[in-house]
């Protein structure tokens, strides 16, 4: 059971605070507040009944073995481009993190191909590419205490630092 103050992952709104835990006599329930949204949406999960809503954060040693595991990660090119996001959003909707970072690596580096070639990727793959950075980034952030735009600049000097 989580508890106030904790950090959790919902699976469609990213990192949330538990702000309370209330109880109506019958149930108890979660209050969320989406973390990094400037809104004020209030998510309200029954505690016996949210496993498949939201996840525990990720450790600060899980998040640098994840930044450690990406040379290494493999993530298929799919050429057709209908299959291809089918694919890599169910991996997102999954909230498998060490999917996400593979989706990740393989959509920058076609990004990087398609640059030398003066082209673009797709509005489909630039698409994908933002709701990933999204889901990783965020928790990234907060697992390991930084500031959500020194996500990259944190990843690629721990990269450069491996070596």
């Amino acid at each position: 059971m989580f508890k106030v103050g904790d950090y959790v992952v919902h699976q469609t709104s990213g990192v949330c605070k538990i702000a309370e835990i209330s109880n109506n006599g019958e149930r108890e329930y979660y209050i969320l507040y989406p973390y990094f949204e400037n809104t004020h949406m209030k998510i309200v999960l029954p505690v016996d009944n949210c496993k498949e809503r939201i996840k525990e954060l990720m450790s600060k040693e899980t998040a640098i073995k994840l930044i450690e595991s990406i040379p290494n990660q493999n993530c298929l090119w799919i050429d057709n481009s209908r299959e291809r996001k089918k694919e890599f959003l169910n991996i997102i909707s999954s909230g498998n993190i060490d999917e996400i970072s593979s989706i990740l690596k393989i959509i920058y580096a076609k990004n990087d191909e398609y640059k030398l070639n003066n082209k673009k990727i797709t509005l489909s793959d630039a698409s994908i590419m933002k709701v990933a950075e999204k889901k990783l980034f965020e928790e990234l952030a907060i697992s390991l205490d930084i500031q959500l735009g020194e996500v990259t600049n944190f990843i690629d000097e721990h990269l450069k630092n491996m070596k």
